[in-house]
C-alpha cells in the first residue's frame, strides 16, 4: 500500500473528528479487568485514532500502534507531544513506549513497523481488548479483512473501524463531468493497493457481512464529511487526488479532466464549493 503523506493526515484530522460516529464506548470498558485495556491499532498514521479514543475510553490504556511508513511512526512523537500540550496533558517518555495521562485516563502507547499485507499473521491481536483503525478498510481485499476478521473473533477482540469510504460524492455547484471523474474515482479504489483487489466503496457492506456471519453484534454509523469554505485546502488536496485517480483510469481524458479541475477550483476560489464524501464507521 502506497504510504500517505504526514501533511494529507494532519490536514484531515479536525475533519475526521468531527465527522465520526458517536458509538457506546462502554462497551469497550466493560472488558477492562485488573490491568489496561489493551488496544491494537492498525495503520495507525501518526496515531489520531489514540487521539480520537483514549480520552473517551477512559481508565488505564495500553495501545500498539502500527504502520508501515517508518516516517509517519517517526512523525507519530510530535504529534503527540502538540496534542498532550494543547489539552494540559502530562507526556513521559520511556525507553521503549510513552505514556499520555489527561482527566480521567492514562495512555501507555508504543510504536512498531508492520506491513499489514504481509505480516498480519505475526501481530498480537490474540492479546488485544480492541482492534481499530481508520479509514483503511475500502484499500484492502475481502480476503485480507475475513483473515483479520477470524483473528479478532478468535481472540474475542471488539472491533472499531472509522471512516471507510462508501463511494457517495455530492459536489455543489455542480459542474461537467463531476459524475465522469467520480465514477473513475470509484473504479481506481478498486484496484489493488498491495492487498490485492481493493473493496473500495463496496468495503463497509463487506466488512459488515463478515462481522455478522462471525458472530459480531455490528453498529454501523455515518461519518460522511461535509466541506465548506473553511476546508479550502483540504478540498483543494481532494480535488487534485480525484483528478490524478481519474487521469489513472482514463489516460485519454486529459483536457476534460484539466476542464473539469479548472472549473472546480473556480468555485473553491470564489468561497462556493461544498462537498460531501460519504463514510461509514463500524463497532463490533
Amino acid at each position: 500500500m502506497s504510504a500517505f503523506e504526514e501533511g494529507w493526515l494532519a490536514l484531515r484530522e479536525a475533519v475526521d473528528e468531527r465527522s465520526r460516529a458517536q458509538f457506546p464506548l462502554s462497551a469497550v470498558r466493560e472488558r477492562r479487568r485488573d490491568g489496561p485495556l489493551h488496544i491494537l491499532d492498525l495503520a495507525s498514521g501518526t496515531g489520531a485514532n489514540l487521539r480520537r479514543l483514549a480520552p473517551r475510553i477512559g481508565g488505564a490504556q495500553s495501545w500498539l500502534l502500527t504502520d508501515a511508513d517508518r516516517r509517519l511512526l517517526r512523525a507519530t512523537e510530535s504529534r503527540m507531544r502538540t496534542w498532550a500540550s494543547s489539552n494540559g496533558y502530562g507526556l513521559s517518555r520511556r525507553a521503549e513506549d510513552a505514556e499520555i495521562a489527561g482527566p480521567g485516563f492514562r495512555c501507555r502507547y508504543r510504536l512498531q513497523q508492520a506491513d499489514l499485507a504481509r505480516e498480519l499473521a505475526h501481530l498480537p491481536i490474540r492479546d488485544q481488548d480492541l482492534v481499530t483503525a481508520s479509514a483503511l478498510l475500502d484499500l484492502v481485499s475481502e480476503p485480507w479483512v475475513d483473515e483479520l476478521i477470524r483473528r479478532c473473533r478468535h481472540a474475542g477482540s471488539d472491533v472499531l473501524f472509522a471512516l471507510t469510504y462508501d463511494g457517495r460524492v455530492e459536489c455543489r455547484p455542480r459542474a461537467d463531468d463531476d459524475a465522469l471523474v467520480l465514477d473513475s474515482v470509484n473504479r481506481h479504489q478498486r484496484l489493488d493497493k498491495g492487498f490485492g483487489p481493493a473493496m473500495g466503496p463496496s468495503a463497509c457492506e463487506r466488512t459488515e457481512t463478515i462481522l455478522l456471519r462471525a458472530g459480531y453484534r455490528v453498529l454501523r454509523r455515518s461519518s460522511t464529511w461535509r466541506l465548506g469554505p473553511n476546508d479550502a485546502e483540504l478540498q483543494r488536496e481532494l480535488l487534485s487526488g480525484w483528478a490524478g485517480a481519474a487521469a489513472q483510469i482514463a489516460p485519454g481524458l486529459g483536457d476534460r479532466l484539466e476542464s473539469w479541475q479548472r472549473k472546480r477550483a473556480g468555485f473553491l476560489l470564489r468561497g462556493l464549493s461544498r462537498i460531501a464524501v460519504g463514510h461509514q464507521d463500524l463497532f463490533a
